[in-house]
């Protein structure tokens, strides 16, 4: 449904335009024929001259008009100045509206999503959020009130709501209903709490991460609903200290000349219908390549680090492994559904 919507508004706009200017096109066509008539001695370019002169109301005389001419003149006056200022201002109005319409049209594609994230702030993190989720195949939404950083995130081709992430409206808008995630990632303490607040009260179900500026502020938000907080500052501060003790482990995971060889970690759901059921983490890792399998989880909470080989996955487990990007995808794909780290 929301496809036809799209592709009615894009052709209602289009079709208003070309309706302007086919009305300014038939009035200037219209006057230059009329007084090239009415003013024989006239020629077309003076004449098309006069139209414009005419229906633009510049007033420069009447140039020597005949009786005819003046009278065709004045029908020109009456119908042409309406005419042409109908389509100008309608020109001027969808311009102005174009920006508004395509965020709109970009926005009702996400009607049909389900378990999508919603992204609050899109800032410096916010963007670094969106992208890395875009690479990952995920479908996000951006709430922000700042009016810069909103058309950004639509000329990045991020589906967006331009309000304050705190307020109900703004998640209602984004599909909160829907959201399998909400991730606050707004400069400011109070209204990531806020944030935090509304989405859980309207989607109980909903992960959310959100973002603090202190540990005081952390516990808060955790106490307020949110599933895990991070503290920017504090995770830079590990980045940097990891560089210098291990060296080598950060180039490996941070290592951006192959993307490819980069060391990956991910997270994989076994659902129904996996072909990972009934074997053994044994059987799986004949082949599948370097992949490291680091823990594995029960659906009953039940966490088994280091999981032996003659380990049977069941449906609801999540596989916490390592290794390059493929081997981590290959996984993800066979256990049916997964969310990367």
């Amino acid at each position: 449904m929301s496809t036809l919507q799209n592709k009615a508004l894009s052709l209602g706009i289009d079709v208003a335009v070309l309706r302007c200017v086919l009305i300014l096109l038939g009035i200037v066509t219209f006057g230059t024929w009329g007084f090239w008539v009415t003013e024989t001695d006239w020629t077309l370019w003076r004449s098309l001259y006069f139209t414009l002169i005419t229906i633009t109301t510049v007033g420069y005389g009447d140039q020597g008009l005949s009786e005819t001419g003046q009278k065709f003149a004045a029908i020109m006056l009456l119908g042409g100045i309406g005419g042409f200022t109908y389509s100008i201002t309608n020109l001027v109005q969808l311009t102005v509206n174009r920006d508004q319409a395509q965020a709109r049209k970009l926005l009702r594609k996400t009607m049909d999503w389900e378990s999508h994230v919603i992204v609050c702030g899109y800032g410096r993190m916010g963007q670094s959020i969106c992208e890395q989720l875009r690479s990952g195949g995920k479908d996000c939404v951006v709430i922000e009130d700042d009016q810069e950083y909103y058309e950004l995130a639509m000329e990045n081709g991020f589906p967006a709501v331009h309000g304050c992430a705190s307020e109900d409206e703004s998640l209602v808008a984004a599909g909160i209903k829907r959201a399998n995630s909400v991730i606050t990632a707004v400069t400011n303490d109070a209204e990531n709490m806020y944030a935090v607040v509304s989405a859980r009260d309207l989607n109980p179900e909903c992960s959310i991460i959100s973002r603090a500026e202190s540990a005081s502020a952390a516990r808060k938000m955790e106490r307020a609903g949110a599933t895990f907080v991070v503290l920017p500052h504090m995770m830079a501060g590990e980045s940097v200290a990891s560089a210098v003790l291990h060296p080598r482990l950060t180039s490996a995971m941070q290592s951006s000349n192959n993307p490819d060889d980069r060391l990956t970690l991910g997270e994989a759901v076994v659902e129904e219908g996996s072909e990972l059921l009934e074997k053994t983490v044994m059987e799986y890792g004949k082949q599948a390549g370097d992949l490291v399998f680091v823990a594995v989880e029960r659906e009953d909470g039940q966490l088994f680090m280091r999981p032996r080989g003659d380990q049977t996955f069941e449906v609801g487990d999540v596989v916490i492994c390592a290794g390059r990007q493929e081997d981590v995808q290959a996984i993800r794909e066979v256990a049916g559904g997964a969310v990367a780290v």
